[in-house]
């Protein structure tokens, strides 16, 4: 019983991280098929080694590091092929993947928050536009409307929630929003 639950708590955590490795090595490994396989030796790497991963850390730094190490592997053995990244560098690219899904986290966190605040038509508009994905004219049409006026509550709640995000996050953010 107790190695069911180990299972599906290793399971659990490796989808979490899985697209991030899957990022991490495809940037390094050129060709998809084999950025498959060294994805695929990392999730076993990472399976046997698991009992070794301190929890109080993230797994994603933990599962990088292995990607690191079967990325080199990788290489080593296709060494004929062109010049290959140094460990450093590839040590550098991997903090910066932990960084970037830390922040990407801790942004949609917020967002959750701040969305969880929207109330009435701005709400409403919000859940059309995104979680259904409708245009602004078919929104109005169905809200009795012009579609200038969904557009300018889609603009002012984009706008609001950028302001949330900002103050729960304690910085300005850099970012382009599609309407």
């Amino acid at each position: 019983m107790q190695d069911r639950q180990l299972t599906k708590q290793i399971a659990a955590a490796w989808i979490e991280v899985q697209p991030a490795v899957y990022a991490y090595v495809a940037a390094m490994v050129s060709n998809y098929a084999d950025a498959d396989d060294v994805t695929q030796r990392v999730a076993v790497a990472l399976i046997d080694s698991y009992e070794q991963y301190d929890k109080s850390r993230p797994l994603l730094g933990f599962a990088l590091g292995i990607a690191r190490h079967k990325i080199a592997d990788y290489q080593r053995e296709r060494s004929r092929g062109p010049r290959q990244l140094s460990e450093s560098i590839l040590e550098l690219i991997e903090e910066a993947y932990v960084r970037v899904d830390q922040q990407s986290n801790e942004m949609r966190d917020a967002l959750a928050r701040c969305v969880n605040t929207l109330t009435g038509r701005q709400r409403q508009v919000l859940i059309m536009r995104y979680r259904e994905d409708r245009k602004p004219a078919a929104i109005a049409e169905l809200m009795g409307t012009r579609s200038a006026v969904i557009s300018n509550v889609l603009a002012r709640t984009r706008k609001a929630l950028r302001r949330c995000i900002e103050h729960r996050l304690g910085r300005e953010l850099d970012l382009e929003v599609d309407a």
